[in-house]
């Protein structure tokens, strides 16, 4: 069991990483790919939902961020009760205006 975990957070920081890289090399579509997979393995993964809106918004798919960032959202309040991140609501609000 720990060593399943341990395997699993090694692919949720690989993916974290591909995400980012492909998302700076202009490959969105990888990018935004990598952080889902991510979010499968780990849902409450701000950083991922960061990056996969990032993605979202250089494949001009505004309302895809904007969804990711909502599913986020009601995730926390469900699971955690608490917020995203000011910089994560900040994101958001930018969409909708």
């Amino acid at each position: 069991m720990l060593e399943q975990n341990r395997l699993r957070n090694l692919r949720i920081r690989a993916l974290v990483l591909h995400a980012r890289r492909w998302l700076e090399s202009g490959d969105a579509a990888k990018a935004a790919e990598a952080a889902r997979t991510a979010l499968e393995l780990e849902p409450l993964y701000e950083a991922c939902v960061g990056l996969l809106m990032h993605a979202e918004l250089k494949l001009g798919n505004r309302a895809g961020a904007l969804h990711s960032f909502e599913t986020f959202k009601a995730l926390l309040d469900t699971e955690l009760g608490v917020r995203p991140s000011a910089a994560m609501i900040k994101l958001a609000d930018g969409l909708r205006r």
